[in-house]
């Protein structure tokens, strides 16, 4: 039965999603240019969502600031982090061709911005796979990637990464 579904009406991976400038949340769809939410219609086969809801942006957004001047060096590295953040609310593009690593001391609040990442965008939306997964073995890291919205690990480990083209391809949305 399933296999009849397919074949009468496929939809491929590449067809679904969001328009850019739209982020699929919990109660609806919200266009980034008007601050409007548009209701989830069964037309828009979205292959992923953020496991938050849309209050017309009340909220503390200033406590997320706080810690980020606290943890940052400067005010461009803050800017980096919230832009990286923005980045992985566009679930439908990776033309920036961006991945993020945070280096610092131990207790410097880099697992902390990663946990407020993953909570954003929700734990089914992210992968956790070490770059050393991804490039030296043959193992189903990259399989692990297929619909997620990002990769977060907290580590990297010591051995060397092999092929750093396999990395190029994933951030830039390339098939692997």
């Amino acid at each position: 039965v399933i296999s009849k579904v397919h074949a009468i009406n496929p939809i491929h991976l590449e067809d679904t999603g969001t328009d850019t400038g739209k982020i699929p949340v919990d109660n609806g769809i919200l266009d980034l240019d008007n601050q409007e939410l548009s209701d989830i219609e069964r037309t828009d086969y979205l292959s992923s969502k953020m496991p938050v809801e849309y209050n017309g942006g009340i909220g503390k957004p200033d406590k997320f600031l706080e810690f980020l001047e606290e943890v940052t060096r400067s005010q461009e590295d803050m800017k980096k982090l919230q832009e990286f953040v923005g980045y992985c609310f566009m679930t439908n593009t990776a033309k920036f061709g961006k991945a993020l690593m945070i280096l610092g001391p131990t207790d410097s609040g880099k697992s902390v911005f990663l946990d407020v990442v993953r909570e954003l965008l929700g734990a089914e939306n992210i992968a956790q796979e070490s770059l050393q997964n991804l490039t030296n073995n043959r193992q189903w890291g990259l399989a692990n990637l297929v619909g997620k919205i990002a990769n977060i690990d907290h580590d990297l480990d010591p051995e060397a990464i092999q092929d750093i083209g396999t990395v190029k391809k994933i951030t830039e949305g390339k098939p692997i």
